[in-house]
């Protein structure tokens, strides 16, 4: 698999329904024995555990001793697979968890979020994802130093690149730490040790290549966990089996019921939705931010060709769509089941699932976390009396149990929480081994390989982007456990730093032949600048809007900012400077020029 044959494609759809069928019956045999009565830590440590191991198999198996197979995957990778494995990573942005909550909490910010997505997929597909592979880049500030020339903007492409993929990969091994404690009732440090070291194992011996294998495997038990879970609860209900489609009919049901549902802040997205004034930028700051992620921007690389990245991204699209059509419709049943189920109901009659989550701090019933009947029981008598009703105003549900509880709260086998606590870790483990594989190629390519020593042997280079695998990867799950919350939010600003530091100088430099080298540098300057700014006042609380109303701004929306300032120093940096030399010129000719092949492999310096 991986090496360059033209049924690469077939066989590795082949390997992967096998992966997919023998997962499937495994799971099928694990809930028949449970029926028997085995403990519910036992289901989830052999739906959990059974993939985690063979995540560090398949990572073993994907080692390699070829420089090219382990920063580009040996540019092999087909392109519907590639795009799956792209949505994969894309969705362990946040886990199976963000969108389903953002549903749930404000269903016009879930719109937006899809939306967004959607967009900024459709962009990287057609205006940047081929003209990047054309350049022969390997990270996206290879690519800059390509377009641009010149070490300094390689540096500040370095920068930027690590200032938006170190924190997301913190957060992605938090994400995987937290839903293993979760699941499990383990402490948090034995959670993220376990995922680093599954990170490692999928990404040390074969970089990218072992990364894209790896994935395959995460991305079938992510799908699995998204789609199986909401059918059989359709079905179960006595709806139609794909309830992507009919959604809008449980959102009427749950409309039938008196009340509201109150959403506490979540902890994936820990700062709610500012309003419907802020949509219009949640999509835009989404739309520009994920058309040039660095970590997607090295999944594309490593496409046969300028097509297949293009390919790539249009298959990328096509799968997130899958993602992007359920969550609403698990956020609908979800929302169905709670005023159904637990508004109206007396204290004696609240479902099991109230405490499960309760305990975690995710369920509060009159005002206190829902630990016990007896907790609950203290704080609502004197509310509701002893024999009166919970009422939607008594109860607060964690966006983030949306999906973690979501078979418990529809009444499913225990086997299915597993289940989607296992797509949950995949997702994350997905997104934190591209992100880890992004740094350490980043770094060990361009600072060490273009930089420090560029007559390092390949070797050498290989060792030394090994050894900066595992330090980024134990200082990523320490910052995962020390600044957990903090890196949470910084995550879902990721793509307002990407829309304000890279877009501008990359879509403007491939697309604006009058682009210049300090035009790019101060766009890139003035983009994080601006993001970063915004997010140090707002912690501070000296938040700030232009334009778009008086409420606060949410992190999903914030890239508006490094995007406005981004392009405006870009343009207006590059028009007072002297054009760009002829072999700039060139060069942009070159990334542009309609043919299959890459015509650049280090063009800066």
């Amino acid at each position: 698999m991986l090496a360059g044959r033209r049924d690469d494609g077939r066989i590795l759809g082949q390997s992967y329904a096998v992966y997919a069928g023998a997962f499937a019956l495994f799971a099928t045999v694990v809930a028949v024995i449970a029926e028997l009565g085995i403990v519910d830590r036992l289901v989830a440590f052999l739906v959990i555990g059974v993939p985690l191991a063979s995540f560090a198999v398949i990572g073993i198996a994907g080692r390699t001793l070829s420089e090219a197979d382990f920063l580009v995957a040996g540019r092999h990778v087909p392109p519907v697979f590639n795009g799956f494995v792209t949505a994969a990573a894309i969705a362990g942005l946040t886990g199976l968890l963000g969108p389903a909550a953002i549903f749930l909490a404000d269903p016009a910010a879930g719109a937006a979020v899809a939306l967004g997505t959607a967009i900024g997929l459709a962009l990287l597909a057609v205006i940047v994802a081929p003209y990047f592979r054309k350049s022969g880049a390997i990270t996206a500030a290879d690519f800059l130093a390509i377009r641009y020339g010149g070490r300094l903007v390689r540096v500040a492409g370095l920068v930027v690149l690590l200032a938006v993929a170190f924190p997301a990969l913190a957060a992605a091994l938090a994400a995987a730490g937290w839903v293993g404690s979760l699941t499990f009732g383990i402490r948090p440090e034995i959670a993220v040790t376990v995922a680093v070291a599954v990170t490692l194992f999928s990404s040390l011996l074969g970089g990218l290549r072992a990364v894209t294998l790896v994935a395959g495997a995460e991305g079938v038990i992510f799908l699995l966990a998204l789609l199986v879970p909401p059918s059989l609860a359709a079905i179960e209900n006595g709806d139609f089996p794909f309830p992507q489609l009919t959604y809008g009919y449980i959102l009427q049901d749950a409309d039938s019921f008196e009340g509201t549902l109150n959403v506490l802040a979540g902890h994936v997205f820990p700062q709610p939705p500012g309003g419907w004034t802020w949509l219009p930028a949640i999509v835009m700051t989404l739309a520009a931010g994920i058309a040039v992620l660095p970590h997607v921007l090295t999944r594309v690389g490593s496409a046969r060709s300028a097509d297949g990245a293009r390919r790539t991204a249009g298959w990328a699209l096509f799968f997130s769509l899958a993602a992007l059509l359920t969550a609403p419709a698990i956020a609908a049943y979800v929302r169905l089941a709670i005023l159904r189920d637990v508004v109206g109901s007396s204290l004696g009659d609240l479902p099991d699932w109230i405490f499960d989550f309760g305990r975690h701090g995710l369920v509060k019933l009159c005002g206190v976390e829902a630990t016990s009947p007896d907790a609950v029981a203290a704080a609502c008598t004197p509310v509701i009396g002893a024999g009166g009703v919970v009422g939607s105003a008594a109860l607060a549900v964690d966006p983030d149990a949306v999906n973690l509880g979501f078979a418990g709260i529809m009444g499913l086998p225990y086997v299915l929480t597993a289940l989607i606590a296992a797509g949950a870790i995949a997702a994350s483990l997905a997104a934190a081994a591209l992100l880890l594989a992004t740094i350490g190629n980043a770094l060990g390519h361009d600072l060490y390989g273009r930089m420090l020593n560029r007559r390092s042997t390949a070797g050498r280079r290989l060792i030394l982007s090994r050894l900066l695998y595992v330090v980024i990867g134990i200082l990523a799950g320490w910052f995962a456990l020390h600044r957990g919350e903090i890196n949470f939010a910084i995550a879902a600003a990721t793509p307002a730093l990407a829309a304000g530091a890279l877009f501008p100088p990359i879509v403007l430099g491939i697309w604006w032949r009058r682009t210049t080298r300090l035009g790019a540098l101060a766009g890139m300057a003035a983009g994080l600048a601006a993001v970063i700014g915004h997010f140090a006042l707002a912690r501070h609380g000296g938040g700030f809007v232009v334009g778009f109303g008086s409420a606060a701004v949410p992190a999903l929306a914030a890239g508006i900012y490094g995007l406005a300032a981004g392009l405006a120093a870009t343009i207006g940096i590059s028009l007072v400077t002297p054009a760009p030399d002829e072999e700039r010129q060139v060069i942009v000719d070159a990334i542009r020029r309609p043919r299959r092949d890459a015509v650049l492999e280090d063009g800066g310096a």
